[in-house]
């Protein structure tokens, strides 16, 4: 993963009330300002919420989805 990081700026606005934690808000507004193709969490706050965008996988279902690629 080291090697296929991208750092990024924080993103300029935050959508409230995506996930059930605010702070977690953060991190998708990150993910789409980065143009993530996928993020990457094991919080039940963000892995609980159905069709966020990007879609959200447990690190088990991103080494999954890996495997199958």
């Amino acid at each position: 993963l080291r090697h296929h990081a991208v750092v990024v700026d924080d993103p300029r606005e935050v959508e409230p009330g995506l996930t059930r934690d605010p702070g977690d808000d953060y991190l998708v507004a990150l993910a789409r300002s980065a143009g993530a193709d996928i993020l990457v969490s094991g919080d039940p706050h963000i892995t609980g919420v159905a069709g966020l965008e990007p879609p959200v996988l447990t690190p088990r279902q991103l080494l999954e989805f890996l495997e199958n690629a």
